[in-house]
């Protein structure tokens, strides 16, 4: 939860977090962002995004429309199932870090 620390309301977090993304997805995500209940926000792609999207990846059948980079780093990335609706704590974790 990042309203308890900031002294806000988690509405008043999803507004400000809406407020500098918007900028950001314009294109990808139908504006403006929906901010729902307590400061949940909902995020849809824009109509076709996806379409076009795929269509790039389809013709491009070596890299999938990801483009090359001169600054290659390998990146580790594990998963371990926490439950993102609830606040995290060392049980979710215990996996990951075993």
């Amino acid at each position: 939860s990042l309203a308890k620390p900031l002294g806000l309301s988690p509405r008043d977090v999803a507004q400000q977090i809406v407020a500098a993304l918007e900028p950001k997805v314009e294109g990808v995500m139908e504006l403006p962002l929906e901010i729902a209940g307590p400061g949940f926000i909902n995020l849809k792609f824009a109509e076709g995004y996806l379409t076009n999207a795929l269509g790039e990846m389809a013709g491009d059948e070596e890299r999938l429309a990801v483009p090359e980079t001169d600054n290659k780093k390998k990146i580790v990335v594990d998963f371990s199932s926490p439950n993102i609706a609830k606040e995290m704590h060392v049980g979710p974790l215990r996996s990951t870090i075993i």
